[in-house]
């Protein structure tokens, strides 16, 4: 199930969406209780303009134990911040900031939030702060459409991939 989840994400990082959705929907028949692939879908869902789709696959996420998850709780504030529900955005914001605190580490999944909800500052702060730790989600800042998106045209997301010796993917000038 692993690898077909992982190509599903393959297709979301393409920005093939309804490939994507539709592998996603392909492992539900299969095995309709696993919460990582609503957590795949409500972003797949939100990156093709799907809002409604995409609140309901967060929502059914977290029902089935994806709020233990750092990056189900993030995502999911992500496109509670996106559909305009910024008070549920922030309530999952502070969810993930007191896990952050007990040692659990979010840090690129609490800049994504904050970068969704406009404050790009903080998001960058989070973001050094992930560089600092080594955090291993950073691997998916230069491909992942939705934060990528958020954050490509600020200035510190170039000098962000360079600290990280990932300046070969910026685009060329």
């Amino acid at each position: 199930m692993l690898v077909k989840i992982r190509l599903a994400f393959v297709e979301w990082y393409r920005r093939r969406y309804e490939r994507a959705i539709d592998g996603l929907q392909r492992i539900l028949e299969l095995e309709p209780d696993l919460w990582i692939v609503y957590s795949g879908l409500q972003v797949v869902y939100s990156a093709a303009g799907r809002t409604a789709e995409a609140l309901a696959a967060g929502e059914k996420g977290l029902a089935l134990g994806g709020d233990r998850v750092a990056a189900h709780l993030g995502t999911y504030a992500v496109v509670c911040a996106t559909a305009g529900r910024t008070d549920q955005a922030r309530q999952l914001l502070a969810r993930l900031e007191e896990r952050e605190a007990q040692g659990y580490p979010s840090s690129v999944y609490i800049a994504g939030v904050h970068a969704a909800l406009g404050d790009l500052d903080q998001a960058f702060e989070w973001l050094d702060r992930a560089v600092a730790e080594r955090d291993g989600s950073l691997v998916y800042i230069a491909v992942a459409p939705g934060l990528a998106d958020l954050l490509r045209a600020d200035p510190r997301y170039a000098r962000l991939l360079r600290k990280m010796g990932l300046e070969h993917l910026l685009p060329s000038a």
